[in-house]
């Protein structure tokens, strides 16, 4: 298996991927915060509402946590899982884990019992941090620890760093499986430190102040929590609550919040209601899902003092694998070229680079790219490519899964997904281009296209649509018909007064198919 070093496209390449910068590959998270809260002991690391952490405070209660779970006897285990509520306890408790040598694994309590039984079981993980009865009640095949039971336990604990072996992983999170079983991808501690350590898509520093919205088991919450926190900068802690207009623009206005991770739905929503709220930002990151032309466009020109990026990364590469400032005008909506120590490579089903234009698969090299899945040899195997051969050398390269396309500049468009595509009366369709010209129009604001046999039903499109102004489904339908073939022209349309997210911030497909229900009712 060869990457073509011969063509165009590989020239273009060595130039975008000439991403190497230098940073200390050998030690820990925990070893990297060890060192920062030296350097900057009586900063503030958190702020959870009207608590404030500084490094130094944070340390040394991670510290005591660690050497209270060290002398119970959980200094050898591989992973240990917490299910607790976002506060700087949550942050304490991930900090814990890994100054034992362990790696963390988020466990979400309102997960089907089903769903955590299948994580707890492809970890192998022994315990559980908690703080709730409930989630000591649960039907796990493991230990619980309520943290609120060892408080004065931990209080009077050695506040000294614990001697142990750090191990390659430093976390787990579970991704959805095409099987029905979630996937939990194992990350090192390598791939966070090329994430947060001397990059150029975001600045990060003593001065920076993220908020930490997402979900503690989404992804995201890596460079939230550890962005700032190996850079001495501070952590803002969201509230336990879904995200709206109205909480989100309370919490960066008093945090004075200048860094945001976002995902596309919300992002949109704010941009189209509330755009106001982010004036205070410097920088917005935004992505995991393709983002609107016209409402970054708005962003763009509303907010012409903040930084906007589109953002792109899989699970699999640890959070963020390509960046793009974005600016006015927009004409096209690139995911970017790859961070500080991340490559990329657009490839054919031989593993040869193709032409800059054309169309082929992302794969990504680099320090980000996952250790693996846990216990699922065969998929790794089938996702993790090893030893292909590249300008570089031979490489461990991540399959995506993602259509691209390298533009002249060098960034990376996003087409669509290799196995997003679903088979509606014998023609393979791609969601993602009906969702596309719906958006173009100037009538829709936002869409989502799902194909779907509701209620055993035949396999149809169906679009759900916020409008801008009222439009009836025959000239959408003629609209369409002058971009799409008929075999793409949704049968059904429902139109929205919100797009429905799930707490990740994105669009809720399980809510939107109930949407269709009570409408076809």
């Amino acid at each position: 298996m060869t990457v073509n070093k011969q063509t165009e496209a590989s020239v273009l390449l060595a130039q975008v991927n000439d991403t190497y910068v230098e940073f200390d590959r050998q030690i820990s998270i925990a070893q990297a915060f060890n060192k920062q809260a030296k350097r900057t002991p009586h900063a503030i690391a958190l702020e959870w509402r009207d608590v404030k952490v500084t490094y130094g405070e944070l340390e040394r209660q991670a510290n005591q946590l660690a050497n209270v779970l060290k002398m119970r006897g959980h200094e050898q285990d591989t992973s240990i899982a917490f299910s607790l509520n976002k506060s700087p306890r949550m942050v304490v408790a991930m900090l814990a884990i890994l100054k034992l040598g362990s790696a963390y694994l988020p466990l979400d309590s309102n997960l089907p019992i089903k769903r955590q039984q299948s994580m707890i079981y492809q970890s192998r993980t022994r315990l559980v941090l908690c703080e709730n009865s409930k989630v000591e009640a649960l039907p796990l095949p493991v230990h619980f620890i309520n943290l609120e039971d060892i408080d004065a336990e931990c209080q009077f604990a050695d506040a000294s760093e614990p001697e142990v072996a750090h191990r390659e992983m430093a976390y787990i999170n579970f991704t959805s499986g095409s099987t029905g079983e979630p996937k939990g991808v194992a990350v090192a501690h390598i791939g966070v430190l090329r994430l947060v350590s001397d990059v150029d898509y975001v600045e990060l520093n003593e001065q920076t102040r993220v908020l930490h919205l997402a979900t503690v088991s989404f992804d995201a919450a890596t460079f939230e929590i550890w962005g700032p926190l190996l850079n001495g900068g501070c952590c803002v802690i969201f509230p336990n609550a879904l995200p709206t207009i109205a909480n989100l623009g309370r919490c960066i206005s008093a945090h004075q919040v200048n860094t945001l991770f976002i995902t596309t739905a919300l992002f949109n929503t704010v941009i189209a209601e509330k755009p106001e709220i982010f004036e205070p930002l410097h920088t917005i990151l935004t992505g995991g899902e393709a983002h609107n032309l016209a409402h970054m466009r708005k962003a763009l020109a509303v907010l012409p003092n903040t930084n906007i990026s589109n953002i792109y990364g899989p699970t699999e590469c640890t959070t963020f694998a390509t960046a793009c400032r974005l600016t006015l005008p927009l004409d096209v909506m690139p995911i970017g070229k790859p961070i500080a120590n991340t490559r990329v490579y657009v490839l054919d089903d031989k593993l040869q680079c193709v032409a800059q234009g054309q169309e082929g698969e992302l794969y990504i090299a680099g320090d980000g790219v996952a250790l693996g899945y846990i216990g699922q040899f065969e998929l790794t195997r089938a996702r993790f490519v090893d030893q292909v051969e590249t300008p570089l050398g031979g490489e461990r390269l991540y399959r995506t899964g993602d259509r691209v396309k390298m533009l002249a500049s060098g960034d990376l468009a996003f087409l669509g997904r290799t196995d997003d595509q679903v088979k509606v009366k014998g023609f393979r369709i791609e969601l993602a281009e009906i969702k596309t010209e719906l958006e173009s129009l100037d009538t829709v604001m936002s869409a989502h296209v799902l194909a779907s046999a509701v209620d055993g039903n035949e396999k149809r499109l169906i679009a759900f649509l916020l409008l801008n102004k009222s439009i009836d489904t025959g000239e959408l339908n003629k609209a369409l018909k002058q971009r799409l073939p008929h075999y793409m022209i949704p049968s059904q349309y429902v139109v929205l007064t919100d797009m429905p997210l799930n707490k990740n911030g994105k669009v809720d497909k399980a809510a939107l198919l109930s949407k269709y229900r009570d409408t076809a009712k």
